[in-house]
């Protein structure tokens, strides 16, 4: 469809039926049916009258119609209340919505692991150089509690949203 780059993107109409690979490098909202492969360089959303049989990649996907197909989230991947998901998603970041339907396996891109893994270091950093000074020794416990509380906060809120799914 369109591959400049610069324009808004492309959109399939509600009584559209297209079979075949749709591949754009803007945004694709597709309101209608596909029969085939997905592929933006930027945000694909598949609408809640949308049903998609094909494989989806793109940098975030919002899903609120139905998909029979793998998807590929570069950055983050959310099925809504209405969406319906029959394959495997892999992405950095996964929402699934209450009353979506996901019906596959899931797996976590390396990248996102990365980042996590990299945002704790510098707060990790901090309380090591003043580890050197003895007043800083006093301060540690106190800074490193939050850090690990905060952690706890993040990893329960995922549990959470997990359980409520």
């Amino acid at each position: 469809m369109n591959n400049e780059g610069n324009g808004e993107g492309t959109i399939v109409g509600a009584n559209v039926k297209l079979q075949g690979t749709i591949s754009d490098n803007n945004d694709i909202v597709i309101h209608g049916a596909v029969d085939g492969e997905v592929i933006s360089e930027k945000n694909i959303n598949i609408t809640p009258s949308a049903i998609v049989k094909g494989p989806i990649k793109g940098m975030v996907i919002t899903v609120a119609g139905t998909v029979e197909g793998d998807i590929e989230g570069t950055e983050k991947t959310e099925v809504l209340p209405t969406g319906k998901v029959i394959g495997s998603i892999n992405t950095s970041e996964l929402i699934i919505q209450s009353g979506a339907i996901f019906n596959g396996e899931c797996k976590m891109t390396e990248e996102s692991k990365m980042t996590r893994e990299k945002k704790p270091e510098p707060d990790n950093e901090e309380p090591k150089e003043k580890e050197n000074s003895k007043p800083a020794d006093k301060h540690q416990p106190e800074e490193v509690k939050p850090a690990e509380v905060e952690e706890a906060t993040d990893a329960q809120e995922v549990i959470d949203d997990f359980e409520l799914d």
